[in-house]
């Protein structure tokens, strides 16, 4: 999202030279959010999380924000909320990496009731300039 963009471009910019320093070409290196071995007396390893680091991290944003949520919910949370904000469901789909809205529509982001009526309501209801309205 725009607000992050900056934020992320640094995370991946820092990635970028993190990898090259200890000798991996970043686009070769899978995991978007390495772990590192520092405790490893040859050269440090790059690789994936453990289950066990992500349940310590999902405990700690647990309790600093005070919810609780399940991993599987970030998804379609993220693709209702664009939704909700007036971002089409073509977009929608493309930032999910899906190949059609039908899986995005049926199983990620829905337009709500109150939200479909809005275009209609403004399509219908709204007087334009030129017509007169009898008193």
């Amino acid at each position: 999202m725009p607000p992050a963009e900056p934020i992320l471009r640094d995370y991946l910019d820092a990635r970028d030279a993190f990898l090259r320093r200890l000798g991996f070409d970043p686009s070769v290196v899978e995991p978007l959010f390495p772990f590192w071995n520092r405790c490893s007396t040859r050269k440090p390893m790059v690789g994936y999380w453990k289950p066990s680091s992500w349940v310590a991290l999902k405990r700690a944003v647990e309790r600093s924000s005070g919810v609780e949520f399940r991993w599987k919910d970030l998804r379609p949370t993220f693709a209702q909320m664009a939704k909700d904000r007036g971002v089409s469901i073509e977009v929608v789909s493309k930032a999910l990496r899906h190949t059609s809205t039908a899986t995005t529509e049926a199983y990620y982001a829905r337009i709500r009731s109150e939200a479909a009526f809005e275009p209609l309501k403004r399509a219908f209801l709204a007087v334009p300039p030129e017509v007169s309205i009898p008193r």
